[in-house]
C-alpha cells in the first residue's frame, strides 16, 4: 500500500497487527517527499481464540456429492482392453510395474468411474498366473476363490494390488519388489 505524504496529518501513526503477535506502531513523518517509516518489530504473544463449531447434515453432504465409496474391480466381469506398456504408462502417468522373477504376459487397462486401472498379467515357469493391478486412486479387487490378495501404496501414490494362488508372504514380497516394465 502506498500513501501520499501530502495526505497525512501531523500525528499520523502506522499500526500493524497479526494473530499471535502484539501490535506494532510507529509515527509516520508528514510533509513532502518520499515517505519512509523504517521497520516495524512485532513481539510474539499468546492469543486465546474462541472455539469454532462446524455443523452439517448428511443431506448437505449428499447434495455436494461427497462419497467414500471404493471402486471395486471385478476382473472377470469388466471389459479390459489389451494395450502396450506405453499406453499403460500414459494411463498411470508412470511406467507400469511387473512382479520380479516372473514374465509379464498381457498388459490391459480399464476405466472405472474416471479412474484408469492397469492390469499386468504374469506367468511363472510352473504355469502359476499372478495379476498386478495399479492405479493412481484407491480401489479394491474382487478375487476368486483360492486367490490371495496383497495391497500396497507407494510413496508416489501408486496403489497396487497383487492377486494370485500363492502364499500371502510370497505375494507381499513380490509386490514390495515390483519394478517398472522394461
Amino acid at each position: 500500500m502506498s500513501l501520499s505524504p501530502d495526505r497525512l496529518t501531523d500525528g499520523a501513526r502506522l499500526q500493524a497487527t497479526y494473530i499471535g503477535y502484539g501490535v506494532a506502531s510507529r509515527p509516520v513523518p508528514t510533509g513532502t517527499g518520499e515517505l519512509s517509516v523504517g521497520e516495524l518489530q512485532m513481539a510474539a504473544r499468546a492469543v486465546q481464540l474462541e472455539g469454532v463449531t462446524a455443523t452439517g447434515t448428511a443431506i448437505a453432504a449428499e447434495r455436494r456429492g461427497v462419497t467414500s465409496r471404493t471402486l471395486v474391480v471385478d476382473p472377470e466381469n469388466q471389459l479390459w482392453q489389451r494395450v502396450s506398456p506405453d499406453v499403460a504408462t500414459a494411463a498411470l502417468e508412470m511406467p507400469p510395474l511387473q512382479l520380479p522373477n516372473l514374465r509379464w504376459v498381457v498388459v490391459s487397462t480399464l476405466q472405472l468411474e474416471g479412474v484408469d486401472i492397469v492390469r499386468v498379467e504374469h506367468a511363472a515357469e510352473d504355469g502359476t498366473r499372478l495379476e498386478l493391478y495399479q492405479a493412481r486412486s484407491p480401489f479394491a479387487v474382487e478375487a476368486g476363490e483360492g486367490m490371495t490378495v496383497a495391497r500396497r501404496t507407494r510413496t508416489d501414490e501408486l496403489y497396487m494390488i497383487a492377486v494370485g494362488a500363492v502364499e500371502e508372504a510370497e505375494l507381499v514380497d513380490l509386490l514390495r519388489r515390483a519394478t517398472p516394465i522394461g
